[in-house]
């Protein structure tokens, strides 16, 4: 589940997440599906919730931002409240209702960027190219986090 489809960052992430799935033979995708960042206004899950809930569905992940809290929506309606739990939810960014999902148990997993970080790291290389001290591009990774019920109060931003 994701937000727009044709958002070029969120196709990354999908074209990821399918090529490490290509590594589970047995893992199947069943759908792609856009929340088109509707939901969360509407606070109204898609009436596809009732199909999938018919389906033997392990995990979902919330591929964007408004992903998370879209699949807590999902997992709150009835046809998915037996299913709390034993359908594990990943979802990306640590919104505020995407963190209450994980409060809730709706949501196992956040993958979560270090915004903090790459703001600081920003101004280093920023203050050091205008000071000439920094004349070739580099690779950094900021890091990402994987935040769950066990860490969500004291993961690094």
């Amino acid at each position: 589940m994701t937000g727009q489809l044709g958002a070029v960052n969120l196709n990354e992430r999908i074209a990821g997440i399918k090529k490490s799935l290509a590594k589970h033979p047995k893992i199947n995708i069943v759908a792609t599906e856009g929340t088109e960042d509707i939901w969360p206004r509407r606070s109204r899950p898609p009436s596809r919730s009732a199909r999938w809930a018919r389906m033997s569905l392990k995990g979902i992940f919330g591929v964007s931002q408004v992903g998370g809290p879209a699949v807590s929506k999902v997992m709150a309606t009835k046809e998915f409240g037996s299913k709390k739990g034993t359908v594990k939810v990943f979802a990306f960014d640590d919104l505020p209702d995407t963190v209450k999902g994980v409060k809730q148990g709706d949501i196992q997993g956040i993958m979560v960027q270090r915004p903090v970080t790459m703001g600081k790291m920003s101004v280093e290389h920023l203050v050091n190219q205008i000071n000439g001290k920094e004349t070739a591009p580099k690779d950094l990774d900021t890091g990402v986090n994987v935040v769950t019920s066990q860490n969500l109060t004291s993961y690094t931003k």
